[in-house]
C-alpha cells in the first residue's frame, strides 16, 4: 500500500493524496522500525529480519536510537531502552534533549530562556510548522553531504571500513529518496518548486496532527516536576529530575514510576483507533508499552483492561490525555515558561486564588504548586529551595 501511495504521490504528483496521508506513513516507517526493534514481529525470524531490514532501510537515520550503534554489534542499551528505563529523567532520558536546552519553543523551566520566548505563544505554531521543518531538511542535507564525503576518507582504523560507509550512505539515500518525511524522488519526477511546496506542506500539516502522539504522552512535567507526597505512599510524584525518590531518598517502584510518567493516548472514533493500530505503534497504550516494552502492539489492548482495573484497585496513577485536550497542555506549557523561571506567574503556579488564599482556608496547596512558589520564592531571594533539586537557570 505505501508503495501504491508513494507511485501516486512522488510519480504522478497527486499533492492531495501526499499530503493528506503523508503523516500516516511517516509514522508509520518510524513506528515499524520501532516495534521491529521491540521484537513484535517475532513469531517468524525471516520475517522479522525482513521487517527490520525494510523499516531500517526507510527510517535509517533512527536505527541508532533504537537498535544502538552498529559498532557496538548489541553491546549495551541504546537510547531508546535507556528512555524505557529512566522514562521523563530529566539528567538520564535522552528523549529529554529536545525539551532542554536552547530551543525556539521553551516547554520546561530547565530549557535555557531567552528574550525571544516572551512572544513564544505568538510564534509557537509557525515555528513548529515550518521553521524547525526547514531546519530539519537543512540538517539532514548536511548528513547527506557527510555520508559521501565519509566515502572518499582514506583507510585508517578509526575509520569504519569501506562497506560499512556504503552501506550507511545508501541507506541514508533509500530514506531521503522514499520516505515521505523527504520524499527525494519527486524532486527527480516532479518541478522542482511544486516538490518542495508539496513537501513543506505536508511536514506541516503532519507536526500538527502527530503532535499529541509523541509530544504529550512523554513529556508531562506537571505529573513529576514536584516533591513526593509521602514516604511509601506510592503516590506522591518524584523531584524535579524526575528520579522518582521521595523526601527521604527512598526510591519508589519502577512499575509505579512508569505510571506516572507516562499516558495514554485517548482516541474516542474507531477511525481513529484504527489507523492508530496500522501505524503499528500502539500510541494509545504508552502504559502497557512501557510495562512490557517486549509485548507485541497487538495486545496492548487487552492488558490495558487488566492495567486499567489494577491500577483503580490499588490507587496507583493511570493517565490518559485526549487528543484535543494534548494540544491543550502543550499549549500552557508554552504559556508557563515563556518568562524566567524567576518571573514564573504565580498564580499559574498556586492557581488564581494564590498559596495564601489555600493557608486561609485551612487546606493544603496542591504539592506541584506549592513546590513552584516556594521555588520563584527562594530565587527571588537568591536561597535554596526546600526541596533538593537543581536551581534553574536565571538572569
Amino acid at each position: 500500500v505505501f508503495a501504491c501511495w508513494a507511485v501516486a504521490a512522488y510519480a504522478l504528483g497527486w499533492w492531495r493524496l501526499n499530503v493528506a496521508l503523508a503523516w500516516f506513513w511517516w509514522r508509520h516507517l518510524d513506528s515499524g522500525l520501532h516495534s521491529a526493534v521491540h521484537g513484535d514481529f517475532r513469531w517468524r525470524r525471516g520475517w522479522h529480519r525482513c521487517f527490520l531490514l525494510i523499516y531500517g532501510t526507510l527510517s535509517s537515520r533512527a536505527v541508532e536510537y533504537y537498535n544502538g550503534q552498529a559498532q557496538l554489534q548489541g553491546v549495551g542499551m541504546s537510547k531508546h531502552y535507556w528512555h524505557h528505563v529512566h522514562t521523563n529523567n530529566r539528567q538520564q532520558d535522552p528523549d529529554w534533549s529536545t525539551m532542554t536546552g536552547i530551543v525556539w519553543v521553551r516547554r520546561h523551566w530547565s530549557a535555557q530562556w531567552h528574550r525571544c520566548h516572551r512572544w513564544q505563544r505568538v510564534y509557537w505554531l509557525p515555528v513548529t510548522t515550518i521553521v524547525e521543518p526547514f531546519l530539519e531538511l537543512f540538517h539532514v542535507a548536511i548528513s547527506l553531504l557527510e555520508a559521501f564525503a565519509l566515502l572518499l576518507e582514506p583507510p585508517s582504523e578509526a575509520a569504519p571500513p569501506l562497506p560499512r560507509r556504503l552501506g550507511a550512505c545508501a541507506a541514508l539515500c533509500a530514506e531521503l529518496l522514499l520516505n515521505p518525511g523527504f520524499q527525494g524522488a519527486s524532486f527527480f519526477l516532479q518541478p522542482w518548486r511544486r516538490a518542495l511546496g508539496t513537501l513543506l506542506l505536508a511536514r506541516g500539516v503532519a507536526r500538527i496532527v502527530l503532535y499529541p502522539f509523541s509530544e504529550v504522552q512523554h513529556y508531562m512535567p506537571e505529573l513529576f516536576d514536584a516533591p513526593p507526597a509521602g514516604r511509601g505512599s506510592g503516590r506522591g510524584v518524584g523531584v524535579a529530575d524526575g528520579s522518582g525518590a521521595d523526601g527521604l531518598g527512598v526510591e519508589e517502584e519502577w512499575a509505579v514510576g512508569q505510571l506516572r510518567r507516562t499516558a495514554n493516548l485517548r482516541l474516542g472514533s474507531p477511525i481513529a483507533r484504527a489507523l492508530d493500530f496500522f501505524m503499528f505503534h500502539g500510541d494509545t497504550y504508552q502504559i502497557e508499552h512501557h510495562l512490557w516494552p517486549a509485548m507485541s502492539f497487538v495486545r496492548l489492548p487487552q492488558a490495558a483492561s487488566i492495567v486499567r482495573a489494577t491500577c483503580a484497585e490499588f490507587g496507583v496513577p493511570y493517565h490518559e490525555v485526549g487528543y484535543l485536550e494534548g494540544y491543550a497542555k502543550i499549549w500552557q506549557q508554552v504559556s508557563a515558561n515563556r518568562y524566567p523561571p524567576s518571573q514564573v506567574d504565580v498564580d499559574l503556579a498556586c492557581g488564581e486564588a494564590g498559596p495564601a488564599a489555600a493557608a486561609g482556608s485551612g487546606e493544603e496547596p496542591e504539592a506541584p504548586r506549592a513546590w513552584v512558589c516556594s521555588l520563584k520564592r527562594h530565587l527571588e531571594e537568591d536561597e535554596p529551595p526546600d526541596t533538593p533539586v537543581e536551581k534553574p537557570r536565571a538572569k
